[in-house]
């Protein structure tokens, strides 16, 4: 039979053709075709052609193979399955419940069918030999969230905002409620989910908390180990912990409610830390005394540990993790932790502005205060990183509440004020980045820069006319200023010459627009963004310029020719710095 919805190509019955005699018939391989009852024991895969092959292994054992084909073949993967390996899954890495072999995906296409069939073949005999010898145990650990999701029993999801560095021997389990709508959460603090659902979310949620005992899993936690019932969860707690944790474990365990008595394990293997949730289920059996069951069996009433009753039932929880380090990258990102505690502000929130605040929010830097008196127009939108449902709105205020729904991790902080009145407030942050795009309202910052010695770094951003050019300027103290870069009031550094003027006048009193679109805009983005990080991590650590140049077509759309022979095209560059000015010479003589 063929699944619902599909579609065989004309080159499929050649190319089993062609598998059928160049692979198998001429390696001498005995075949016979798969009955569609067969097949249909691996429908999620929606095979429509397969074959039973015996292999003999090294060991001397024959073992039966079945490879088959879906309706995309050849362009999709050759599967296998093992049907001996139905019940020991739990036993072998990189196996389903049905036999099921999870072949590692093609890096590079194959278009050659019979070339598909001898990796297919090659692997599978790999990677059955290996388990055979039981090389690949570790894989469980390694995989672990992989073989975990294979064996939740409950429908609880469950996000973690631990910091898992931490160490926390325990935390609490939130149930969350705004109205219809349900969270689950686990946190170490109030202050923590309070947080998250408020910036995510934007409404101010209810919640109850439970505690949630936390424990170390260091190696050798497989399949057949993971826990089924309350006695088998108390058997490994009593086997991986010390007596004090066990003891400890036990008297919050006791103390939990009813029904609400959690585990979260913190599996640690070589690729990372994993989580596995546990919930305790105490059945309900209307003719049961606890006070006589414990009372007859030598115990006082209520002092030993429910963990031991096997009528408990164990519940495994799925946990996501959300916290920190995950989420900017995955616990393998130094760089994310130093860019945690860093502070930028942003002057102007307009093309470029907008993308920029928005790159070193998803990198992860700590805190954004963000500077714009302006409102958010219709004309604005088609290269504004802010859509038509916040047109009318500021746009300090409409991108801070945008970037803080996705970014939660990030403090943002909005300013409807002219920058000019934030000097003193400037000061507290480790970088400003100045994307007004106007020299004179730039030169304001750059004179407060030279002579304010607690004022912070500087970075200036701007798009030459069309957007053909972009330059990231960063000015260090001691090091130069932005008026280093003109003469007589004129920027000495322009790259393109437009041969004819592109501005575009507006129906209003002076007003003029310069024509470019998106694309050539992001471009610069990009190169602004990855100048504020680098200097944020210090890898910038002198007065800087460099240039991102378009593509010749560009160019010649906007009428433009390069100007300068010390770039090319399409392609980022630097440029030489000044050695600096009359005005930042003399602040610099009077502040050593």
């Amino acid at each position: 039979m063929l699944w619902e919805g599909t579609h065989v190509p004309s080159d499929f019955s050649q190319a089993i053709e062609t598998v059928e005699k160049s692979f198998f018939l001429a390696n001498g391989i005995p075949f016979s075709r798969l009955s569609q009852k067969e097949l249909e024991k691996y429908k999620k895969k929606r095979p429509i052609k397969g074959w039973r092959v015996v292999i003999k292994l090294q060991n001397g054992d024959c073992e039966i193979f079945y490879l088959f084909v879906d309706n995309r073949f050849p362009f999709s993967q050759v599967h296998v399955a093992m049907p001996y390996l139905e019940d020991r899954y739990l036993d072998f890495p990189h196996t389903e419940e049905n036999g099921y072999l999870c072949l590692r995906p093609e890096k590079e296409f194959i278009a050659n069918p019979v070339d598909k069939f001898v990796k297919a073949y090659s692997e599978m005999i790999n990677l059955i030999e290996a388990n055979s010898k039981g090389e690949l145990i570790e894989d469980f650990m390694n995989g672990f969230n992989s073989y975990w999701l294979r064996h939740l029993d409950s429908g609880m999801y469950v996000i973690s905002l631990l910091d898992l560095s931490a160490n926390d021997e325990t935390a609490f389990f939130y149930r969350c409620w705004y109205k219809k709508d349900k969270i689950n959460i686990i946190a170490s603090k109030d202050i923590d989910i309070i947080n998250f659902l408020k910036r995510t979310k934007g409404k101010n949620y209810q919640f109850e908390k439970y505690i949630v005992s936390i424990i170390d899993i260091i190696d050798n936690f497989y399949p057949r180990q993971y826990p089924q019932t309350g006695s088998d969860l108390f058997n490994l707690l009593k086997e991986r912990l010390t007596s004090k944790k066990f003891l400890s474990v036990c008297k919050v365990i006791n103390s939990a409610k009813k029904n609400e008595k959690y585990f979260l394990c913190k599996v640690h293997t070589k690729n990372g830390i994993a989580l596995a949730g546990f919930q305790l289920i105490e059945n309900t059996i209307r003719a049961f005394n606890a006070k006589a069951f414990y009372k007859n069996r030598g115990f006082r009433p209520y002092t030993i540990s429910p963990l031991l009753l096997h009528r408990h039932k164990l519940k495994k929880i799925n946990i996501e993790r959300a916290d920190f380090s995950w989420v900017y990258g995955r616990d393998s990102n130094p760089s994310a932790l130093i860019l945690k505690n860093k502070r930028v502000c942003i002057i102007g929130l307009g093309s470029v502005g907008s993308y920029v605040a928005n790159s070193l929010a998803q990198a992860g830097v700590g805190e954004l205060l963000l500077i714009d008196k302006e409102v958010l127009n219709y004309e604005n939108v088609s290269r504004h990183y802010l859509g038509t449902d916040d047109v009318g709105k500021y746009k300090a205020e409409a991108l801070a509440n945008k970037m803080t729904a996705q970014y939660p991790f990030v403090s943002i902080k909005p300013k409807v004020n002219d920058f000019r009145d934030c000097f003193s407030i400037m000061k507290e942050y480790d970088l400003i980045l100045s994307l007004i795009g106007e020299f004179s309202l730039q030169m304001s910052i750059n004179n407060e820069f030279i002579k304010d010695k607690e004022f912070p770094d500087v970075l200036y951003g701007f798009l030459e006319e069309r957007a053909c050019v972009g330059h990231a300027i960063l000015t260090k103290k001691g090091m130069g200023c932005f008026n280093c870069f003109f003469e007589n009031g004129k920027f000495k550094y322009y790259i393109s010459k437009v041969v004819k003027s592109n501005l575009v006048s507006l129906p209003s009193c002076g007003a003029t627009f310069m024509p470019y679109g998106i694309n050539e805009m992001l471009y610069s983005c990009s190169l602004i963004s990855d100048i504020a990080l680098s200097s944020l991590l210090g890898s910038i650590r002198t007065t800087s310029h460099k240039v991102f140049v378009c593509a010749k077509e560009i160019f010649e759309s906007a009428q433009a020719v390069l100007d300068n022979r010390s770039v090319d095209y399409n392609g980022i560059f630097d440029l030489q710095v000044p050695c600096g000015c009359q005005c930042c010479k003399e602040v610099n003589k009077c502040i050593k």
